[in-house]
């Protein structure tokens, strides 16, 4: 979680102001749940990898930069990510790829049988 933080904290150093005001309350709802013990489900499965973005500013051009801000989350209760749980928090992803908006889609596999 400090590691997760640090990284947040840098982020929002460089890109944030009034206009990224959702960013920041997007921050705080998933750091509360993380503090209530819920996983981000990305982070637990690719650790700190960096360039992991779901939202690119188009007034900015950022996606062509690949600057950006993981803004989409799947979070879930630490029972989910535990080996042989039901259901079970399987993989978790980004799809940066996918274009059509400032933001990609993220997809989440839950194993709903051992």
């Amino acid at each position: 979680f400090a590691q997760h933080t640090v990284v947040v904290i840098f982020l929002f150093s460089v890109f944030c102001d009034e206009t990224y005001l959702c960013c920041s309350i997007r921050c705080c709802v998933i750091f509360y749940l993380v503090l209530k013990g819920f996983v981000d489900t990305f982070r637990h499965q690719h650790g700190l990898v960096k360039g992991a973005f779901t939202y690119w500013s188009t007034r900015a051009g950022g996606r062509p930069l690949s600057k950006g801000l993981r803004l989409d989350y799947f979070v879930c209760s630490k029972s989910m990510i535990e080996d042989g749980a039901v259901p079970q928090a399987y993989d978790s992803f980004i799809l940066p790829d996918v274009k059509g908006s400032d933001h990609c889609p993220i997809g989440l596999v839950v194993a709903t049988q051992k």
